[in-house]
Order: structure tokens, then sequence, then C-alpha cells
């Protein structure tokens, strides 16, 4: 191998090694907090909604109760799904129109003195974020709040393949520039 041509493929090495560190690094960090964010939400809707819900079984207003989630899932595109529980396990109200799926009743069960309950599992949509958080203490029923990770888990591929997509741009770029200063440099030898 010509001097020239080793030098060239340590460029590249060094471009291509530091451009994928870079991309695994970034994806991890924003995966992990991402991940955070979306528990710190799922948290955030299952305690809001678990006051409305509470006031809401009270008084037996089970119409408004409906809209409440409804609306809810409306205006929030990760949220899949949102049940409500009285305290003896009757669904008081659901966004599923044909009964809960098998196995969710039972997926993510709030543990006695645990104020609430985060579970990740996979479903016919992907992963899901299960969130449950108790009604006035559990006096009232348990509240479940379903948050789909698909959308973020899209904008870290996305953000993955671009930074791919740099780091092979900037490796093209390194080679050619490397090439052309390596040949300025080596000529008088």
């Amino acid at each position: 191998m010509s001097l020239r041509f080793k030098i060239v493929i340590s460029i590249a090495a060094l471009i291509l090694l530091l451009g994928l560190c870079g991309t695994l690094h970034a994806r991890l960090t924003l995966s992990g907090i991402s991940e955070d964010e979306m528990d710190k939400r799922a948290y955030a809707i299952a305690r809001d909604l678990s006051g409305d819900a509470g006031e809401s079984l009270l008084t037996n207003d089970l119409f408004g109760l409906h809209g409440y989630i409804h609306d809810l899932m409306a205006n929030n595109e990760d949220i899949r799904y949102v049940v409500v529980f009285d305290s003896d396990g009757n669904i008081r109200a659901s966004t599923f129109s044909d009964g809960l799926p098998a196995g969710l009743r039972d997926a993510n069960p709030v543990p006695a003195g645990e104020p609430y309950s985060m579970v990740s599992f996979e479903t016919s949509e992907g992963d899901m974020l299960d969130a449950a958080y108790p009604i006035r203490e559990g006096k009232s029923g348990v509240i479940r709040v379903g948050l789909s990770k698909e959308r973020l888990a899209g904008q870290v591929d996305d953000l993955t393949f671009r930074l791919l997509t740099l780091t092979g741009g900037v490796l093209v770029a390194g080679l050619v520039a490397g090439y052309l200063l390596v040949t300025f440099l080596t000529r008088p030898l």
C-alpha cells in the first residue's frame, strides 16, 4: 500500500469512527430523555384526569366523564386509550368501543401503598406505556391511560438517520480533502 492510500484510509476511519460514536451517543441520550419525558407526561395526564374523574364518579356524571376523556384523546395524539375503573373494578368510562382488549385489565395494577404504577408493554400498535393512577387514593377507583411510544421512537429514528447522513457527507468531503492534501504533501516524496 502506498503512503497516500494509508493516510486517506486513516482519515476515513477516524471520521467514520467519530461519526458513528457520536450518532450512537446521541441516539441513546435522546431515547433516555424521551422515555423520561413520556413517563412524566403519562403521570401528569393520569393524575390530572383522576381529579376530574373522582368528581364525576361522586356525582355520577358519566356523560361528562365520557366527554372529558374523549376530548383528552382528541387533543393528545399519543394517547391510545383511557379507562376509568370504579372501586369495585367495574368500567365506568372507556375509550374502547368494543370492550377492553384481553389482558389489559390485569396488565398494570397499582401495588398497595404505591401512589401510581407505570408499565411498558407491546401491543398490536407497537410499544405502549400504561399509567395507572388511583382516584382519591384508590377509594373511588383507578384511571388507566395508555400512550403510544411510536411517535417518539420515530423522532429518534429520524434524528439517527440525519446524523448518519451527515456522517456520510463528512466522510465523502473528508476523503476528497484528504486525498487532495495527501497528494499535495506526498508529491515531493
